[in-house]
């Protein structure tokens, strides 16, 4: 599956919705969980300023 350019976010605190850009997602410093099949990173709701945990598929930080 190839990775795509921009994910659909939705913040769990405001309800906030925007497009992060996936190299974002990969560069993001906080890895809040590493599973089997994907990755836990952590960005900031635009809005509101709060944490949002995204889970992101290993796969795609096989091409970063």
């Amino acid at each position: 599956m190839p990775r795509p350019q921009y994910v659909n976010l939705v913040c769990p605190h405001c309800g906030h919705k925007w497009l992060e850009p996936t190299a974002t997602l990969l560069a993001a410093e906080v890895v809040v969980y590493r599973g089997e099949q994907t990755v836990k990173r952590r960005v900031r709701c635009p809005n509101c300023d709060k944490d949002v945990i995204v889970d992101v598929p290993k796969e795609w930080l096989d091409h970063v």
